[in-house]
């Protein structure tokens, strides 16, 4: 399609193969989000490139993401944009197996700015439900009380009492302080499933209880609770990463403690926990396999409400730290999507290498065909 009037210029970047190696997700972005981050200080940074972020539109809707050819654009989603003094860019990026340039070397991209006519961001496209992922809460609303879901399933959260806080790796997170903090999704269906993965980016400031991160949880039930989650402790031991759910028959209180690998207090970690439809377990720290084993079974939900932070009815294991990002998948990512996502979001501030300012006069992509091939990204998400 001819290119659209008024495009104006475009930062080339550029990211190396050890943060997104080519064999990244199992299939189109199931791995969730690789955002870039870029403000003052990034080693590139320069006043011609601050220039550029407060040259965007305030709600970043001129900007648009291709290739070095101009021939695939790639979704993405606001983060944050800052601009002022001290501009600051951050975008989750859709980079699917299926684009051309995934290569085993380098990742190049252009961000342009200037554009009229175009798709603004697609946070749908950056998670699309086609490949299995049910949610993915990527704190990008930095106020208000909705934690907005970037699938189309739209399975929002509703803050309770939790703060908006800048987050040490760029953008947003929620702070937590174990008092009656929690987000609740109510009881959707689509979150009971029988295989799955969760990831949650979690900052803990302490490492003396036990800290519900994310999952569902039957509140009407006696033990042993129904559902499924991920937690930060075990029994007495406080630093460590656990999973849990429940299977029948018989009915199974089944724990799968990361024993010997600790987080670290006021560290970001990645906390990771698949299961597959034939009840094989695995748990990561930092995209690392800690803990494996096999639990065959149904996975019994009953009634189960979903809540991150916090069991939904705000009386237990209430988080103390801040939470960064959370994706809940159908899907049960490989090892390789695992410590793709880790690399992605724990290495990724000075990751990308960015070029200076390029003018394009006007002109820009002239064959747009979108990176993650011919299934498309839902659109529900736009906004």
């Amino acid at each position: 399609m001819p290119a659209p009037a008024g495009w104006t210029a475009y930062l080339p970047v550029t990211m190396p193969s050890g943060i997104v190696p080519a064999n990244m997700p199992d299939a189109g972005n199931t791995f969730g989000p690789c955002p870039f981050i870029f403000n003052e200080n990034h080693p590139d940074w320069t006043a011609g490139k601050g220039a550029f972020l407060n040259s965007l539109a305030a709600d970043a809707s001129d900007l648009r993401v291709f290739d070095p050819s101009d021939t695939y654009e790639l979704p993405w989603g606001l983060q944050r944009l800052t601009q002022g003094d001290h501009p600051e860019l951050i975008v989750g990026l859709g980079i699917p197996s299926t684009y051309p340039l995934l290569s085993a070397s380098t990742t190049p991209l252009r961000l342009y700015r200037g554009c009229t006519g175009g798709t603004f961001e697609d946070k749908a496209g950056v998670v699309p439900v086609a490949d299995g992922n049910i949610g993915y809460y990527g704190m990008s609303d930095g106020t208000g009380g909705q934690l907005t879901d970037w699938t189309s399933n739209a399975l929002h959260g509703t803050i309770a009492n939790a703060s908006w806080v800048a987050s040490s790796l760029g953008g947003w997170a929620l702070n937590f302080d174990a008092s009656n903090e929690v987000v609740r999704m109510g009881n959707p269906a689509a979150f009971r499933v029988q295989a799955w993965t969760y990831s949650v980016m979690v900052r803990c400031t302490n490492l003396t209880s036990v800290k519900f991160l994310f999952g569902t949880y039957d509140q009407n039930d006696a033990s042993p609770y129904q559902g499924s989650n991920i937690l930060v402790g075990y029994q007495t031991t406080y630093d460590i990463l656990r999973g849990f759910f429940n299977t029948t028959p018989p009915q199974l209180y089944n724990q799968v403690p990361g024993t010997g690998y600790p987080l670290t207090v006021n560290q970001w970690a990645l906390a990771t926990f698949t299961r597959d439809a034939a009840g094989n377990v695995k748990l990561y720290l930092n995209g690392t396999e800690v803990a494996s084993g096999s639990y065959p079974g149904t996975v019994v939900y009953d009634n189960a409400y979903t809540s991150i932070g916090r069991i939904y009815t705000a009386t237990g294991l209430g988080m103390i730290g801040d939470i960064g990002s959370v994706l809940v998948s159908g899907a049960v990512l490989s090892n390789n999507a695992v410590s793709a996502r880790a690399n992605c979001l724990l290495n990724n501030a000075a990751a990308w290498t960015v070029g200076d300012e390029v003018a394009v006069g006007g002109g820009g992509p002239h064959i747009i065909v979108p990176a993650w091939g011919r299934r498309g990204p839902s659109l529900a998400g736009m906004r």
